[in-house]
């Protein structure tokens, strides 16, 4: 492996990380600030509140990735396919 090709692996590793962690983050958080603010207002529906919000909010960044990733090249490489196709008969 090339240091360009390892580096570019790491760089890509690194993105998946933080995409990673701020889905769960967006996840959980609204979850827990529904826990506190239940503790302080001794209400019981604030939890159910933030576990849904974040829900919603998980659900939007993964889709909002899935879209990233399809739109940033993750294509099959079709630099083969010339070379493949220069040694076929043109059928003339």
């Amino acid at each position: 492996m090339r240091r360009g090709d390892a580096q570019n692996s790491y760089g890509e590793l690194m993105q998946l990380a933080v995409s990673a962690s701020s889905i769960v983050g967006g996840m959980v958080l609204p979850g827990l600030l529904g826990a506190y603010l239940d503790s302080r207002l001794g209400t019981n529906f604030c939890v159910l509140i933030g576990i849904g919000l974040g829900v919603v909010a998980g659900t939007v960044q993964l889709l909002a990735l899935a879209r990233r990733g399809a739109k940033s090249g993750n294509k099959p490489d079709d630099s083969n396919d010339d070379n493949e196709d220069s040694g076929r008969d043109s059928g003339t």
